[in-house]
This record gives structure tokens, C-alpha cells and sequence, in this order.
């Protein structure tokens, strides 16, 4: 499944920077999970479905 960290557990454990400014960061969430967008031309109508027989 996933791996939960709490970052506010870990903020006590770090050192702070003494005299840095601090920097804008961004923060990427990895879902495992890909979209994609089909051109319209690959797009399959309903037209063309295979049906299969039922069991």
C-alpha cells in the first residue's frame, strides 16, 4: 500500500540553518496512477465494441 511520514515527527529531529533565508519549495505527490489523454482519432465509438457471450 503506502508509506504515511509525518513530517511534523521529523521536524524535531532536523537541524535548524542559523542566518539562511528560507526558499520557496514544491511538494510532487507520486498517486501511482497515469493518466493519459487519447487524440480523438484513436477514441473508439460504441459502434465498434466486441461483445462477449455470457456464461
Amino acid at each position: 500500500m503506502a508509506i504515511v511520514v509525518a513530517l511534523a515527527d521529523r521536524l524535531s529531529q532536523t537541524r535548524r540553518r542559523k542566518g539562511k533565508k528560507p526558499v520557496e519549495a514544491q511538494i510532487l505527490l507520486f498517486t501511482g496512477v497515469r493518466y493519459e489523454r487519447l487524440a480523438e482519432s484513436a477514441k473508439r465509438s460504441s459502434g465498434h465494441r466486441i461483445s462477449r457471450a455470457k456464461k
